[in-house]
């Protein structure tokens, strides 16, 4: 049979040598090795490569990166009707300003107020906007400033306490820009002494105790405080000696 079977192939194929067909045990085996290769053609590392090389020279994806750039570390894009930091001309902010409630809170005075801010990529920021809603009396050593998540402050304004009687939007700029990479950062809000005024909160005000931080660590805390007596923003804190707070400070950065 194995004869004729050879015969058959020579005269209806044109195959003269049958032992160079594949068999069934080796085309198997092929198979199996192309399937658990990692990269068998070589294209996905091509790919990984060329988007990555987008992604970190400015171009767009739909996908979140890391600040290398990594496709690796693609997610799922955000959603594209949601209006953002962005449509406003602000790098970030702490809540979307229509959430805010129609009052404000008083923080105390000498403790360093910090509120979570998210960057998706490299930003150079400029300056910080908060919203006084009822006016202090006399308040001092007034600042605002940029710290990132390992505590040390990267950005500070100058004293602000002659302009932040009254009330109404304040927009102070940074005493020098700051080039921020992508990441987390606490907006801090210092009012060293005298009344300090109340500033702008987000709708939920200071009822829900502990929905603000709502599964936060200390050290990752959305809303919290620091400090106490204090005149000057520090040259760094210890997140994880923060205390979170219940007050959801609205503030942005420019």
């Amino acid at each position: 049979a194995v004869a004729a079977h050879e015969a058959d192939t020579t005269a209806v194929h044109g195959i003269a040598d049958t032992s160079a067909l594949e068999t069934t045990s080796g085309a198997t085996a092929k198979v199996s090795a192309h399937a658990g290769a990692s990269d068998p053609h070589g294209d996905r590392a091509h790919a990984d490569a060329g988007l990555a090389g987008k992604a970190s020279t400015g171009h767009t994806h739909a996908g979140v990166y890391d600040p290398a750039g990594t496709a690796a570390a693609a997610v799922a894009a955000a959603d594209p009707c949601e209006i953002r930091p962005a449509d406003h001309g602000l790098a970030a902010w702490t809540l979307d300003p229509v959430t805010l409630s129609t009052s404000g809170f008083t923080p105390t005075a000498g403790v360093l107020f910090l509120a979570r801010v998210r960057l998706g990529r490299q930003l150079t920021l400029s300056g910080a906007h908060l919203y006084i809603t009822a006016s202090g009396t006399a308040p001092t050593n007034c600042y605002v400033g940029v710290y990132d998540s390992s505590g040390a402050l990267q950005a500070a304004t100058a004293d602000q306490a002659g302009a932040w009687t009254g009330t109404g939007l304040r927009s102070p700029a940074f005493a020098a820009p700051y080039s921020a990479p992508a990441g987390l950062y606490w907006v801090a809000v210092l009012i060293g002494g005298g009344t300090p005024p109340a500033l702008a909160r987000g709708a939920m005000g200071g009822g829900f105790s502990g929905m603000a931080n709502v599964g936060a660590t200390v050290a990752s805390s959305r809303f919290a405080t620091i400090g106490s007596g204090l005149t000057a923003l520090p040259a760094s804190i210890t997140p994880g000696s923060l205390t979170p707070a219940n007050q959801a400070l609205w503030a942005a950065l420019a």
